[in-house]
């Protein structure tokens, strides 16, 4: 088995966060932020063979909402 964790900005949770994410926007270009904040990247991971992903803990930050994920690959 294999156990990934990975730390990425996620959706908004904050009116502030989602500012933050359009503000981050600018400087890394609307499509790549898109991803995150319509909260995809689950099922982005679970598309590549892992299983049962979990949002372990939302962490607020001067940049947006920061996501926790745990998901393992048998």
């Amino acid at each position: 088995n294999c156990k990934l964790i990975v730390a990425d900005f996620g959706k908004g949770q904050t009116r502030y966060a989602k500012i933050a994410s359009f503000l981050f926007s600018w400087f890394d270009g609307r499509d790549n932020i898109r991803v995150n904040e319509q909260g995809f990247l689950p099922q982005h991971i679970e598309g590549a063979g892992f299983h049962w992903v979990n949002v372990i803990r939302n962490y607020h930050t001067a940049f947006g909402t920061m996501q926790l994920l745990s998901t393992v690959k048998a």
